[in-house]
């Protein structure tokens, strides 16, 4: 008898059909497709009709019999808690992170001159730091700096709006360093302004010191504090350009958008929507949420609607940590945001799924008691598996983990990979889910690229013009370009990181509370099966985040041929196998 298995997941479907005869089951062929519409809906039960069709085309038989797991949706969602927003600083930063087109060499701190004010201006008793407004021709501007410098006005620097640094530069008669892609705004006249700019390769010194800084513009010893993390914040920087601001600094926020409320051993406990609830989140048992409050115009405000009060559980990623950890270049990547990945229970349950598809099929369908024992016998189908090897399930919303009769569902998983990566890097969530799965090169020069591990190649087929002097990752065999702010080197290491706290910290989380429940500890083996367990990474990540732990980790091989996918599928089969016939471990 042809008997089809189908798993209709979060955002896959996937199906296996197979010959079952006695107590045999051979898997015949194996196809998948995206899931429409949410678990369990109707469009979900159409597409996998859909899906069955096709691939019983392919196959050139028709299943007698459909079996389904017991679908029970789940939602999830993956958004950012935000960097608190920080009260005004004693000093304001006018140039851009990413400015890098200064001119001159040196430092220098002066009043503030717009450029329309420097003719017919008597010399002053202090120095002049010059700006030039967006819109102002490069040869105007030179002439005027010019015409002040022949004139005596000791003119020590400038900042420029647009890019003409350079332009400028080369048609002054005294060099000074000019720093642009400036922010002008509405910086007043008289204003003080500090401007450095260091030699090619080099980093800014002064600015970056905040004793230095004190003594610059003047400031009492005791505002040196006040300055640290702006100074910290230029230690990558070959130029800057700060303004003493006039204003009293406002106070900053606390930074909490709301707060959370899980069970923990001690009773129930709250901890605020911020930054540290990533500490809590990674200690805090799976499904132990009990309640969340998110205050108006806060950012999950509007993404968990009126969902809040079925919160189940939550993950989050402190990307901050990150910046601190690995001494991240200021400006080639964003470790501000707090990535949360929440699991939320349905609203209500949907119209029982297996009338559906016996409708949209004409066939039978059964549905089998566990679809945690499915995944289970399908993920044990590996060569080498030992019998009692706890199996986890990495989807896209959720990780599901299977040991014996104990399983455990968490949230965070690839798509909160997905969005920690794009926060990481500026990136649409679409690319980020292609460059956080694979290694990447730089393209030097149309056929030269600078590998990860620090070697070059030479290519044959000459590389895309938009990307050359660019981190690229591959898109089927074309160059896909995503960042110039990188090196290879160090978006590695970046990326591994990012997947050692969305899947390694999470992973062993779920193995702790499921180990603490199990007498004689938690299990040997793990197998990593589901869509993110194909990411090359994903077995050295959990390793490592398991390595104290002395369990051995290794990626599912479904029926020693599928990869990691197909679990649930053709366990479904193999437990209808052994519930008819009392098969043992599947072979």
């Amino acid at each position: 008898m042809i008997v089809a298995g189908i798993d209709i997941g979060n955002t896959t479907t996937e199906i296996v059909l197979a010959e079952v005869t006695g107590r045999s089951v051979t898997a015949l062929i194996a196809r998948r497709a995206g899931t429409t519409g949410s678990k369990g809906s109707a469009a979900s039960v159409e597409g996998a009709a859909r899906l069955l069709l096709s691939a019983e085309k392919a196959l050139g038989k028709r299943a007698a019999l459909l079996l389904l797991p017991p679908l029970r949706p789940v939602i999830t969602l993956s958004a950012s808690l935000p960097s608190p927003p920080q009260g005004a600083p004693l000093l304001r930063r006018l140039d851009g992170a990413c400015a890098a087109t200064p001119a001159g060499r040196g430092f220098a701190v002066g009043a503030h001159v717009p450029l329309g004010e420097l003719a017919g201006r008597a010399a002053p008793s202090r120095p002049l730091v010059v700006s030039v407004p967006a819109g102002a021709d490069f040869e105007d501007a030179a002439a005027g700096i010019a015409a002040a410098q022949n004139a005596r006005l000791p003119i020590v620097g400038a900042v420029v709006a647009g890019d003409d640094a350079v332009l400028i530069a080369n048609r002054i008669p005294q060099a000074i360093p000019i720093v642009d892609e400036a922010e002008l705004g509405d910086l007043p006249t008289g204003a003080l302004v500090a401007v450095e700019v260091a030699e090619p390769g080099g980093r800014v010194q002064v600015v970056a010191d905040p004793v230095a800084l004190v003594a610059a513009f003047g400031l009492a010893p005791a505002q040196a504090p006040a300055l640290a993390d702006l100074a910290l914040s230029l230690g990558d920087a070959r130029c800057a350009a700060l303004a003493l601001r006039r204003e009293a600094p406002a106070a900053a926020a606390s930074g909490a958008w709301g707060w959370l409320e899980y069970d923990a051993e001690a009773g129930v406990v709250r901890v605020p929507l911020s930054r540290s609830l990533a500490d809590c989140a990674a200690s805090m048992r799976p499904g132990a949420v009990r309640r969340i409050h998110v205050e108006p115009g806060a950012p999950l405000h509007d993404a968990l609607g009126s969902a809040r009060e079925r919160v189940r559980d939550v993950f989050a990623v402190d990307l901050p940590s990150l910046r601190e950890r690995f001494f991240a270049r200021q400006g080639s990547v964003e470790l501000g945001d707090v990535p949360i990945s929440a699991l939320i229970a349905p609203a209500s349950s949907p119209s029982p799924a297996e009338a559906a598809l016996a409708e949209a099929t004409g066939r039978p369908v059964r549905v089998l008691p566990s679809e945690a024992r499915a995944a289970a016998l399908g993920a044990l189908t590996t060569p080498g598996a030992p019998a009692d090897a706890a199996v986890c399930d990495l989807g896209g919303g959720t990780i599901d983990l299977v040991w014996g009769d104990q399983r455990l569902t968490a949230a965070g998983a690839g798509q909160l990979l997905t969005v920690s990566v794009a926060r990481a890097l500026g990136l649409r969530d679409s690319t980020a889910e292609l460059v956080k799965r694979s290694a990447s090169f730089r393209a030097e020069a149309p056929h030269v690229v600078h590998y990860e591990d620090g070697s070059r190649g030479f290519i044959e087929k000459s590389l895309p013009a938009d990307s050359l002097g660019r981190l690229c990752t591959l898109r089927g065999k074309t160059p896909a370009p995503f960042s110039d702010r990188l090196a290879p080197e160090e978006w590695r290491a970046l990326r591994l990181a990012i997947k050692q706290q969305v899947i390694g910290v999470n992973v062993s989380r779920c193995l702790r509370w499921l180990g603490d429940s199990a007498a004689g500890g938690g299990p040997s083996t793990l197998l990593l099966c589901g869509g993110a367990a194909l990411d090359a990474e994903s077995v050295r990540i959990v390793s490592e985040s398991l390595r104290a732990t002395g369990t051995t980790v290794g990626r599912a091989n479904v029926n020693g041929s599928y990869g990691p996918r197909y679990g649930v599928a053709l366990g479904l089969l193999l437990a209808l196998r052994a519930a008819e016939h009392g098969a043992g471990r599947p072979h």
